[in-house]
């Protein structure tokens, strides 16, 4: 399939969930070119990414349309074929299993060969062909609901095929083998196909997914009535596990609530399926328990973190590199996320233990043996090292763009649409702070990239990534240095306000509370409308944020907005309340371990001072905040309190000294190629030359 088509399907899903309900079928018949099982396929990679994302109702309605056309599509192949040889390949296929006493390795080749025979009227002739084998005598009716069970179970595993269709087969088998299978005359088998049942409604496609788990819930619920811990320890452990992750997957409820009915639930599991007695089945479970706690709503976040880390690396005592390859690179680079999100201990520490971890996991993940799991992973790892603190920082840079465009060999828009989405979105981040090359050419192709992902994250069919990258974009627009500034602006505000139509504070509060943030930041830069209407703008935006972003939730935003809100707040002539806000982080931040944050402080402190006229506490706090941006060696904030330093020494009349600053700083600032901030300079320069000259003139 080539790029053009699979944009071609993008678009037409994007119009497929924009128009009204019942519109659907005429936009499909003007559009009768795109109608196959490329745009099936399409369809199910953005229904299951926006089922990722919780956005359940809109995959909801992709998917039901997509059964609907699929039964379209399968409808016209079937009636080349007829339902009389539906009912005879049905019947050959049961016997295949029969005879092969379900031996996969055996019926996989020959149903490899007959996918196209797979179809809507062979699920239709399901009962049909049930209702005539089960005519027999009870001895023959026991037989015949096993092969049906043992069909469900292959069916519903096949990895080819048209999968919406598998799992309804394996439904509709599981269902026919209940007639005889009852809990009455056969309750062991009665529930092991509940608990079969129960697994294909959780991995469903057709229909309503919210419903589709409530009835594996129920299913696993009324299978744990005969698989009871007493009697049979090993089962009720696997549906009791099972039942875990659906409410894992939940979307009924309350999703805190699911959560931790999902961990209760993988602990019961633990007190059978122990290191010592299981210890395949222990890993696992402790796996799935590890992701339920670095996933967990409630609890405080730090300490749910270092639950999931403690449960990985349990789990890969089990999960070693020489006896189970796969399992323990997924577990490496599930720790090696959860060392990246840690909240304690040093956080360059745990980058660095991430970075370990990501690239150990790609021992095994290689390109040629696990492409989708070495792309997802090299993804992850480029994005350790863009928001890494040790190394050089613009070496790190280059290094995450390589990695994302090494994961883009793999994920291409036709093959996977939407992580080739969220990996351009990451790419386009990654250039967004590139300091090597232009910095102008950097933020118009981090602005290339940004658009590029939005034709696949929209609005109505991807709310929640389209919303993430919106805010990107608003962030490349409000540093934009090409095109009119006050129009770059602009653009940032009207951006950032459409992120927030996805971004409430109720749905998704870190998110809001970020762009509440950075929209504040364009507000104070705000070149239009009246000043004391922005800076009463972006002071309301970032006394929003700081609702959600509180000292000990989120100490480092809490931090960085204190420094932005107590600068502003000086800037509108709330003198006293300002430096009380840029005071009270300063000596929270001077007992942590966070240099950089520290650094930055100082420097926002420095700049109240210097706001206030107070020249020299202004240049007492730059020389600091010099000192310890040398110290970390940053380049960036080097250049920034040079040029704060050099701007008050100048205002102060130590001309020279002051010049001889701002020239450090220029130097810096052409290494990094910011012409922007060199032009700042030059003006400031320019003014102290002219000084120099009228003492000249005067002396």
């Amino acid at each position: 399939m080539d790029e053009q088509r699979f944009q071609a399907y993008v678009e037409l899903i994007e119009q497929l969930l924009g128009c009204p309900q019942g519109q659907e079928e005429k936009l499909l018949q003007a559009n009768r070119e795109l109608v196959d099982a490329g745009l099936l396929e399409a369809m199910e990679q953005v229904a299951a990414h926006l089922e990722s994302q919780e956005s359940s109702n809109i995959a909801q309605r992709l998917r039901g349309l997509a059964a609907q056309l699929a039964q379209t599509l399968m409808l016209r192949t079937a009636a080349s074929i007829g339902a009389g040889d539906a009912r005879q390949f049905l019947l050959e296929t049961l016997q295949l299993v029969a005879d092969s006493q379900g031996n996969s390795q055996q019926i996989y080749p020959v149903w490899a060969q007959q996918q196209v025979r797979f179809n809507a009227e062979v699920l239709a002739a399901f009962p049909t062909v049930a209702a005539e084998l089960l005519e027999g005598n009870p001895e023959q009716q026991i037989f015949v609901v096993a092969v049906f069970a043992e069909f469900g179970n292959l069916i519903q595993q096949f990895p080819l095929g048209i999968r919406w269709l598998n799992l309804e087969l394996g439904i509709a088998a599981y269902e026919q083998a209940l007639t005889v299978r009852t809990q009455s005359a056969m309750p062991v088998e009665w529930a092991e196909t509940m608990n079969n049942l129960a697994i294909a409604y959780s991995d469903r496609i057709r229909g309503d997914r919210a419903d589709n788990i409530e009835h594996a819930i129920a299913a696993y619920e009324q299978a744990l009535t005969v698989r009871t811990q007493s009697a049979m320890p090993v089962e009720w452990a696997e549906t009791i596990m099972n039942l875990a992750t659906a409410y894992y997957s939940r979307i009924r409820g309350d999703r805190a609530d699911n959560l931790e009915q999902s961990m209760a639930f993988y602990e019961q599991a633990l007190t059978v399926r122990t290191q010592s007695a299981m210890p395949v089945e222990w890993s696992t479970t402790i796996m799935n328990l590890a992701t339920a706690y670095r996933n967990r709503i409630r609890g405080d976040r730090a300490d749910n973190l270092e639950q999931a880390m403690a449960f990985y690396e349990q789990a890969l005592t089990m999960r070693t590199q020489s006896v189970m390859p796969v399992e323990w690179a997924q577990t490496m680079n599930n720790l090696a996320t959860a060392y990246s999100e840690r909240i304690r201990g040093d956080r360059a520490d745990n980058l660095e233990q991430a970075i370990g971890f990501y690239q150990q996991a790609l021992t095994v993940m290689t390109q040629s043996a696990m492409p989708v799991d070495w792309a997802q992973t090299m993804n992850n790892l480029a994005n350790a090292y863009l928001t890494r603190i040790r190394g050089d920082r613009a070496d790190n840079i280059e290094q995450a763009i390589g990695f994302y465009q090494q994961a883009l060999t793999v994920m291409t828009q036709s093959a996977m649409l939407v992580d080739w989405a969220q990996t351009m979105n990451n790419l386009a981040n990654a250039y967004s702070d590139r300091i090597r090359g232009d910095h102008a050419d950097n933020l118009e192709q981090a602005i290339a990239f940004y658009q590029q992902a939005l034709t696949v994250r929209m609005q109505s069919s991807m709310p929640v990534d389209w919303a993430q990258t919106m805010n990107n974009l608003a962030n490349a627009y409000s540093e934009r240095i090409r095109g009119d500034r006050a129009d770059n602006l602009e653009q940032a505000i009207d951006t950032y306000q459409l992120a927030l139509q996805v971004y409430t504070q109720d749905a998704s509060p870190e998110q809001w509370a970020q762009t509440q943030n950075n929209l504040a930041n364009a507000y104070s830069k705000r070149i239009r409308g009246e000043l004391a209407d922005n800076l009463t703008d972006a002071i309301t935006a970032y006394q929003l944020a700081l609702q959600v972003f509180t000292r000990d939730n989120f100490p480092e935003n809490w931090t960085n907005i204190g420094n932005n809100l107590g600068n502003l707040l000086v800037r509108n002539g709330q003198w006293q309340e300002g430096l009380k806000f840029l005071l009270n982080n300063l000596k929270h931040l001077s007992q942590g371990d966070d240099l950089l944050a520290h650094a930055n402080a100082l420097l926002g402190v420095g700049y109240a001072y210097e706001i206030l006229s107070d020249w020299d506490n202004a240049r007492l706090y730059y020389r600091d905040a010099l000192r310890l941006y040398e110290y970390i060696d940053n380049q960036p904030g080097i250049a920034r309190s040079r040029s704060a330093l050099g701007s008050v020494l100048i205002y102060q009349g130590h001309l020279q000294r002051g010049i001889t600053e701002l020239m450090n700083a220029r130097e810096i600032y052409t290494q990094l190629q910011q012409p922007e901030k060199i032009a700042e300079i030059e003006s400031v320069y320019q003014a102290a030359q002219c000084a120099i000259e009228r003492q000249g003139t005067e002396t």
